[in-house]
């Protein structure tokens, strides 16, 4: 579909360096060139010059700390020419990424970006932003959250998950360098998104303290009653912050509708040490936009971002609506419209991991022009 938002700048050297890539992806059958050359700049609006690629992993990722095994679908960039089979996520929902197609060598490895499932969820949900990343030349790695996810949900787990998830990231990292993707990847470029409860896991890779003291003490106020954060999560172990998992090879992450901004507060936030962009709609009733996302963006050291979407919900940042149906809260009418929330996700997870994985100051620019769909509002500060 034809992006109807256009920024106003001159993007003659996007098109370019655009139309060069092409030529490298499509020509010479499935191996890029072999000179080693600094990453190209693509149009964050549009799809990149690659097909996107996905395969479900016959490997699964090793988490030792809490002896788990976590199966894995992958995406990745493949040849602008390639044919074959589209997938089908969950057997149903229609994707554009062609399955279990060959991955196109690079002239210098891909940056990684690790996809981190909401409570309860599947790893596919946000299929449409990997598809869009691995089209721009990154490997995207989504392990299923195993005993938190909607197929083998364990709700008596759920607050351990605080200090199991960080860790699975890192078990996918591990699983990565000793993967046959290995060759094809940067790891030193390696980045996170993730939605509600994978934002909490993007945020919390990045090192800040968690502070139980400060969630209990929230969740007690008569004002907290009815917080769906302090109803699910109830009263947290004040001693779980040296189990969590600090991830330095973590460079950026992405939190799509995180949760919870007193799971650290200003000072937990203080010590994260890495860029992190917060996503965020305004009908969110899950993780609510002005005492989670607008918290977590003003107590965050720079650089940072933060993406204001009018009229979103929890799942307007998902498929998860098109997994569960209309009757499930927060799948009903929304005022912003879904296709456009979408494609804020696919243009900014791009512009940011853009500008920290793959280190071109140029993708700057969308950051500090402002938006021109009338639904969003962008803060940053470097």
């Amino acid at each position: 579909m034809k992006n109807k938002f256009k920024f106003v700048f001159n993007r003659t050297p996007l098109v370019c360096l655009a139309f060069l890539a092409i030529l490298a992806a499509g020509c010479g059958g499935e191996k890029a060139s072999s000179k080693p050359t600094a990453y190209a700049m693509f149009d964050p609006e549009q799809p990149g010059p690659f097909k996107a690629g996905y395969a479900r992993s016959q490997s699964q990722a090793i988490n030792k700390k809490f002896n788990r095994k976590l199966p894995l679908d992958i995406w990745y960039p493949v040849s602008g020419a390639a044919t074959g089979k589209t997938v089908k996520y969950l057997g149903f929902i229609a994707g554009d990424a062609l399955e279990n197609a060959q991955i196109l060598e690079p002239s210098r490895p891909y940056p990684m970006v690790i996809f981190s499932h909401g409570n309860q969820s599947v790893s596919v949900q946000n299929s449409f932003e990997c598809e869009q990343l691995a089209s721009h030349g990154y490997v995207v790695v989504a392990p299923t959250h195993v005993k938190n996810s909607m197929t083998d949900y364990d709700a008596s787990m759920v607050r351990e998950m605080l200090v199991i998830r960080p860790a699975d990231i890192s078990a996918v990292i591990d699983w990565a360098g000793e993967s046959e993707y290995a060759k094809f990847i940067n790891f030193d470029a390696i980045g996170i998104s993730g939605h509600s409860y994978g934002g909490y896991t993007s945020i919390a890779v990045t090192g800040p303290e968690l502070h139980p003291d400060i969630f209990n003490q929230f969740c007690a106020l008569p004002s907290s009653a009815g917080n769906w954060g302090c109803d699910f999560f109830g009263q947290l172990d004040v001693n779980i912050q040296p189990k969590i998992n600090y991830e330095p090879r973590i460079k950026a992450a992405v939190a799509l509708s995180p949760a919870f901004y007193h799971f650290w507060g200003k000072e937990g936030l203080s010590k994260a040490r890495a860029p992190i962009m917060i996503m965020n709609g305004t009908d969110d009733t899950t993780t609510p936009y002005d005492i989670n996302a607008l918290h977590i963006y003003a107590d965050l050291p720079p650089p940072r971002a933060l993406m204001t979407v009018s009229g979103a919900n929890h799942f307007s940042f998902t498929i998860m609506c098109d997994i569960l149906g209309p009757g499930v809260d927060q799948c009903g009418p929304s005022a912003a419209d879904v296709n456009t929330v979408k494609k804020i996700v696919n243009i900014y997870s791009t512009v940011f991991f853009g500008i920290y994985l793959k280190k071109i100051p140029a993708y700057q620019e969308y950051l500090d022009r402002g938006s021109s769909i009338p639904i969003l509002k962008i803060d940053h500060a470097e």
